[in-house]
This record gives C-alpha cells, structure tokens and sequence, in this order.
C-alpha cells in the first residue's frame, strides 16, 4: 500500500519553527551553535512562525558539521514527541493499538508539513514500511543522518511512549554507507541494522501492530480524526487539480481510476473534475499518461524490474501494450531507454513537477 501526498515546494514557508526551536536545543546541549536562522530569538518561541524547506535545510547544513552530527538526529527524534504534533498527535494518541495509530499518521501526515512517500508490504507476519523522498534536495551525509536518524527514532520513541512497552524494530535499513557512529544505530533501534540497502526502511513483527496504546479514547479518536479530515480536505484545496491527481495515482498503482473514480476520489462530481480540468486546459487522460511515463522512465533507470514487471506496475494489460504507449509518449522503445541509448528527464513534459513525488521504488 502506498501513501504520498502532493510535495510542499521548497520556498513554501510550511514548516513549524518548533523544528528549529528543538534542533537548537540539541545542539546547545551538545556544546553546538544554531547556525543560519536569520531571525530574532523571539521568533524561535513563535508558535505561529513559518519557515520554508529550503530554509529548514540550510539551517541543518550550516549547523551540522560531521562531528557535531553522530548521532544527534537520536536526540532530536526523542524530542520530536506527540505533544508537539497537534491535533495529528492527540488523535494517535487516542487509537487503540499502533496499528490503528500507523493507519491514521499514514492518511495524515501531510498535516505535519512532510511531503514523503510510503510504502507498507506484507512478508507474513512482518510489515515493511519504505520511506521514500526524506529530502527534497542533495545534502551533506550530516544532514542526511540527521533527517533519518530522527525520523526512524522518533517513531520508535513514540510507540514505546504510547504502549509502555520497550518495543524493537524487526530490521533497519539505509540507503547510506555507514557512519562514523553506526555502532549506535543498533543500540538505539535494537535491531539488526543494514546499510547501503536499497532503501530506507523499518520491518515490524505482526505482535508490534498488536501493541495496546495506553491513552486508547474512542470517542476522543473519532472526533480528532473528523477534524483531521476536515483540515487534510481544506489543506488539499490549496494545491492544483493536476497535482490531486497525481496524488492520487500514486496511490491507486496498478489500479488507473476512471473519470468518474477519480472525481469521487477527489469528493468532486464527474462534471464538477471535467470542468476544473477544462478551466486549466488539461485533459484527464493526459494527465494519467505524463504520469505514467514520468514512472516507467523511473522504473527503467532506476530498477532492475523486466519489461512485463514495468507494464504489471503501471497498469498496462501485457508489455507489448505498454511497449506501444512508451513509444508513443517518447518516440523511444523502453530497451533503448534502459540500454543507455537514450536519455530522457522524468520532468519533461509533465503537467507539473509533481509527478516526482511519487517516485515508486519497489523492494528489491
């Protein structure tokens, strides 16, 4: 099951400056400075404050030097606790047990400004959870450890808070080369541990997703998550109709919805999505296929998957179908594309960027 969510740009100014508030506080506690916040002290107290990703990422790239970063994005996980994540954290706090918690952070983590993709896989009784797009941009390794440490940690932090239970990650994977500090990444997640993997992930055993939430409120649970939806709907709003659906698309793969799927994904009527797309001079199928070709290249360049595995991913009834659209899309055949023969951009083309978000990587 796959959940992402159209991506904030990067001088979108979406993120808390509670991000950077706690970030100091590490660092301070580390012997470290806070560098590149232009504003006053005041500011960093300003619950109301906004500051872009691009801002955010040049703070964590001015501040964080290779020995100021070994193992400080565990610190700063432990602080990126429930009580700082709004109504999003009083409604996981309310589930019943984590799996119930996992299923809402999914539908709702656009709330807490992070425009990630993941990806959840069953293997028997152990669920792998892939994360994909932890930074927008290229970063220096500390940032880079940072990012994920923190990310990793804090939900393995949270899920001991909210149970009371020591739980452990089954297995821990990075897409990275190991750091200086790598010893504590077992001792931290408990777990065996992997590096230079394919990509970052966690594995959790069936009894973890069984774990009861100590906190667990129904009637609290169903108002929260009400006015959740509520917020996600009006958050939606803000971004185009091409985007939406390629959101939505990314969601839906292999499955392509019809119009009339695609409006009711959207809460729209048929006619109300034809119009919107209309006024913006786009067409649906259009749409659908820049999306598709946007992934098959993807697909092409970045994994080993055969033709046939391409065409099952995107939707297509065989690979010679497929074969005939990508040639269509590009004037290329999909061997030449994967034989180096070829080059084409992901981004060419599109609607909009934001088909990048939902890059796909399939386990390997």
């Amino acid at each position: 099951m796959k959940y992402s969510h159209a991506r904030f740009s990067l001088h979108d100014e979406v993120l808390s400056i509670l991000y950077v508030t706690m970030l100091q506080t590490v660092l301070k506690e580390e012997g470290y400075c806070l560098r590149g916040f232009n504003g006053s002290t005041q500011k960093l107290f300003n619950h109301r404050k906004r500051i872009s990703p691009a801002e955010y990422l040049a703070i964590l790239e001015q501040s964080l030097q290779p020995t100021a970063a070994t193992g400080l994005g565990f610190q700063y996980g432990k602080l990126l606790n429930l009580a700082g994540a709004g109504t999003v954290g009083q409604l996981l706090m309310s589930c019943n047990n984590i799996e119930q918690a996992i299923e809402h952070f999914m539908e709702f983590f656009p709330l807490l400004s992070l425009s990630m993709q993941f990806n959840l896989s069953w293997n028997g009784d152990i669920c792998t959870i892939e994360v994909d797009r932890i930074c927008k941009q290229e970063v220096s390794k500390p940032t880079q450890w940072l990012l994920t440490e923190s990310l990793f940690y804090c939900w393995l932090h949270q899920t001991r808070f909210m149970t009371g239970k020591p739980l452990r990650y089954h297995r821990a994977s990075f897409k990275y080369a190991k750091p200086p500090h790598w010893k504590m990444y077992e001792s931290m997640f408990g777990c065996e541990v992997e590096f230079d993997a394919p990509s970052n992930s966690i594995s959790i055993d069936r009894e973890f997703f069984k774990s009861k939430i100590t906190t667990a409120n129904e009637p609290v649970r169903n108002i929260k998550e009400r006015h959740c939806r509520e917020v996600l709907v009006h958050w939606q709003s803000r971004f185009s109709i091409c985007e939406q659906i390629n959101t939505t698309l990314a969601k839906t793969l292999p499955d392509i919805p019809s119009l009339e799927a695609m409006a009711q994904q959207l809460n729209l009527s048929k006619s109300s999505l034809y119009r919107k797309l209309r006024d913006n001079g786009n067409n649906y199928q259009t749409i659908v296929d820049k999306f598709r070709r946007s992934q098959a290249i993807m697909y092409l360049s970045d994994t080993e998957l055969t033709i046939c595995e391409i065409a099952e991913q995107l939707g297509f009834s065989d690979a010679s179908n497929f074969r005939r659209a990508f040639k269509k899309w590009t004037g290329y055949k999909p061997s030449e594309l994967r034989e180096g023969s070829v080059a084409l951009p992901v981004s060419a083309n599109l609607v909009t960027d934001s088909a990048e978000f939902a890059r796909l990587k399939p386990a390997k």
